[in-house]
């Protein structure tokens, strides 16, 4: 209920979103949620991820809808690798972990692509620098630790709220 009250209840195919905030905010959790959802309906998903931190064994499950892990080998590669994804005309949402800079008609190429295939591109960045203006969607995510009440609580895990908020 939470994840669809920030996207106001649906995901629109041929949009292009941009989730930032910093490390370790909640992104990758509100995100799985979304995975996890639409690919019980079926519909597929590829996650480019150049930095390697995921692992594609902490996402098997038995959902119909297929997810690949897509990790170039170089962060250059990025773009060329969500063209070919976007052309498959096989998935339903295409999310990029920390897109490089796109230069001239890039952004534009890959939003009409998406826009033709009906897929949905999420761009995650992990700070400011980067965000592009020119897409359907921007939310910022924010985490903080509950403050402490007692002295006793110090030793206790802390608790943490995730705003999300669309920009």
């Amino acid at each position: 209920a939470a994840v669809d009250a920030i996207l106001n209840g649906k995901l629109v195919s041929g949009h292009s979103i941009t989730w930032r905030g910093h490390r370790s905010c909640g992104k990758t959790a509100v995100l799985r949620a979304i995975v996890n959802n639409v690919r019980r309906q079926g519909i597929s998903v590829a996650w480019i991820n150049p930095g390697h931190d995921l692992l594609a064994s902490d996402w098997h499950d038995a959902f119909s809808g297929h997810l690949w892990m897509v990790r170039p080998p170089l962060s250059r590669d990025v773009l060329f690798c969500a063209e070919i994804i976007l052309r498959t005309q096989s998935f339903g949402i295409l999310i990029i972990d920390d897109p490089p800079k796109l230069k001239g008609n890039q952004a534009l190429r890959l939003r009409r692509l998406a826009r033709q295939n009906s897929t949905t591109i999420i761009s995650i960045y992990h700070s400011d620098h980067g965000v592009h203006s020119q897409t359907h969607a921007h939310f910022q995510f924010e985490a903080r630790a509950e403050p402490i009440r007692h002295e006793l609580c110090r030793r206790q895990p802390f608790s943490w709220y995730l705003t999300a908020r669309h920009t």
